[in-house]
């Protein structure tokens, strides 16, 4: 009889164990993915009035002042037309306070050489946890972060992109360097160590807090995520479409697990 119930405990222990990578994605699902995640992600495919919904699971639904007119993008699906007035606000959350990593990608169709804001979290550049990815005269993409040091906080300027065409631009920070891609190769690697505050801010797109910096042409496939990408993650969120919702957020996460191990 003893031996019988020592295979049962072991059948149970050796059951428990392979169910712990199960555990694991349950946990972080149900904790709303605080590690390493997308936190978000805006197709505009579709508006319900003035309102984007968020595509990555944490609701972060973007609305905009004046619903922009809906075109045909990069991806053959629906792109937003920003003619300099539209833009859209996100209320602040702490899935979008990145203080030590982050990535912030874009499809844009930019068609004017003035200073304009791809998104931002925070209404002007001197605030606590402000990043940003936007573009300086002659449509030059950047990546700031304006609590971090004077010498490379808003240094990370990349390459002209070409006027009316679209165009893939992602930037990164992993805590110690700056990176710009420009259609999925890199264009720019600039060290630049330190951390960001938390930010009581809302994010913007398209435009610097409401009142300035318009964005003037188009924008497809927003995402942000609060660690840095590699190259090649970023070339495969420029060449697909993928839209993770809820119901695939365990799928989604089971995936990154086997994909790191």
């Amino acid at each position: 009889m003893s031996s019988i119930i020592q295979i049962n405990r072991n059948i149970t222990t050796k059951l428990n164990l392979s169910l712990l990578p199960f555990y694991f994605i349950f946990f972080l699902a149900t904790s709303n993915l605080k590690a390493e995640d997308l936190v978000l992600h805006l197709t505009f495919d579709k508006f319900s009035g003035p309102v984007v919904k968020d595509q990555s699971g944490f609701g972060h639904n973007a609305t905009f002042n004046v619903q922009p007119r809906e075109i045909k993008g990069p991806l053959g699906n629906q792109a937003a037309k920003l003619d300099g007035i539209s833009w859209a606000e996100i209320e602040d959350s702490d899935d979008l306070d990145l203080m030590t990593a982050l990535t912030i990608e874009a499809w844009v169709f930019i068609s004017s050489d003035e200073k304009q804001i791809v998104v931002e979290k925070g209404a002007t550049w001197k605030r606590d946890g402000e990043y940003s990815l936007l573009f300086y005269e002659n449509r030059r993409p950047v990546i700031q972060a304006q609590d971090l040091a004077d010498n490379c906080d808003d240094e990370a300027v990349g390459d002209e992109i070409p006027r009316d065409t679209w165009t893939h631009v992602a930037g990164t920070w992993d805590g110690k360097a700056f990176k710009i891609y420009i259609n999925g190769e890199l264009n720019l690697e600039l060290e630049c160590a330190g951390k960001l505050l938390k930010s009581q801010e809302s994010l913007y797109i398209g435009s610097r807090g409401g009142g300035l910096r318009f964005l003037k042409g188009s924008i497809d496939d927003l995402r942000i995520y609060n660690y840095a990408l590699e190259n090649k993650q970023i070339r495969m969120d420029m060449e697909n479409k993928l839209l993770i919702s809820k119901k695939e957020k365990i799928a989604t996460t089971w995936g990154r697990v086997k994909a790191a191990r």
